[in-house]
């Protein structure tokens, strides 16, 4: 039986979530909610789908028992084009799925986002995948290169600054969430470090103007006294 992408994320979740460093404990509990909640919804479709499909069985019974849809000596392109008209769903003729967490391709997209999620998360986990203290472009182009799937994020005509930012953003996001409290502790003083930098910058600056006016104002004093008494 071939592993679908539900089992996959299933798996992986389940090991990572076994002993995780503390400052992933969070950002794995999310991912776990998310998958269980993306479940529950594929489940529901699939309960959905076959009550639509045991409907349609049972109408179609009926209407070829009353004759009102005619089946013996017919082709079965006109058959079909006929229900089609007559407003039966179209089922895809496909091989039956493989688990109970696999329905219609509108799930497709969310699970492959939620896998790759998981696959980035294990990485960061592992140490394959450094996100701290390195450069946003050189990420993306290391997600690109490792295979993770990129996912515009087009629904505000938003543009990443950086080239394929906006690809990845779903898998940028989770970086900032697995910081540890110290890494965080170490961030902020160094923005705190930067912004008094600049205010000093700013009062040096402001000081040196006043002591320049200062200068110059003493200046014009002086040549007027000159002046006066010559």
């Amino acid at each position: 039986m071939a592993i679908t992408a539900s089992m996959r994320i299933l798996i992986e979740l389940k090991d990572l979530l076994e002993d995780p460093p503390s400052n992933f404990t969070a950002v794995l509990e999310e991912l776990k909610l998310e998958y269980c909640e993306l479940r529950r919804r594929i489940q529901r479709k699939n309960v959905e789908l076959e009550i639509l499909k045991l409907k349609d069985q049972m109408r179609f019974v009926d209407e070829v028992m009353s004759g009102e849809i005619i089946v013996n000596n017919r082709e079965k392109a006109d058959l079909v084009q006929e229900l089609r008209q007559r407003g039966y769903t179209q089922f895809p003729n496909k091989a039956k799925p493989a688990g109970p967490f696999d329905a219609a391709e509108e799930f497709d997209d969310e699970l492959l986002i939620l896998e790759n999620k998981v696959k980035y998360i294990g990485g960061l986990i592992s140490g394959e995948i450094k996100a701290i203290n390195k450069k946003k472009a050189d990420l993306v182009q290391e997600l690109r290169q490792r295979g993770f799937t990129p996912f515009p994020n087009n629904a505000k005509g938003v543009e990443g600054a950086v080239s394929g930012e906006s690809d990845y953003g779903y898998l940028l996001a989770l970086a900032m969430k697995t910081m540890s409290q110290e890494k965080v502790e170490q961030f902020l003083a160094e923005a705190d470090e930067s912004l008094l930098d600049m205010e000093l910058q700013k009062l040096d600056f402001n000081d040196a103007h006043t002591a320049e006016k200062e200068s110059e104002a003493a200046q014009i004093k002086k040549i007027k006294a000159d002046h006066i008494s010559g």
